[in-house]
């Protein structure tokens, strides 16, 4: 499987639990953005330890709040600000020109992006959790 860099983050309410996940990997290792986002969700089962891939797959490709639509690097830019709750700005900035940018997913309480830059892929997941 081609290597991801995986950081997790999580943080905690008096009534929720809030995780961002977000995965970078080198253009060199991947065909294309499809591959780039099947390793991330493969990846996304391995560390929940989720066991039902055809369901989730089958589920996810028919659910009504996946997108997969374009969109610009500015307002890619603009949800990750508005949902990031790290204080380290630099852990979700792109490296290289960006080429393009999705929004795969987006229930209101769990949202996917998708990026795709001069040299690396970039994925952005987070979830509110009650």
């Amino acid at each position: 499987m081609p290597p991801l860099a995986w950081q997790e983050f999580e943080a905690s309410g008096p009534h929720s639990v809030v995780k961002i996940e977000f995965a970078r990997g080198s253009k060199e290792y991947f065909r294309d953005a499809i591959h780039f986002w099947i390793v991330f969700l493969e990846s996304q089962f391995r560390h929940a330890n989720l066991s039902n891939a055809d369901t989730f797959f089958h589920t996810f490709l028919q659910d009504r709040y996946t997108q997969c639509q374009e969109i610009s690097q500015e307002e890619f830019m603009r949800t990750i600000q508005w949902y990031n709750f790290v204080e380290d700005e630099q852990v979700f900035s792109l490296r290289g020109s960006v080429q393009q940018t999705w929004q795969v997913y987006d229930e209101g309480i769990e949202l996917a992006l998708l990026a795709e830059t001069a040299i690396e892929f970039a994925a952005f997941y987070w979830e509110l959790n009650d």
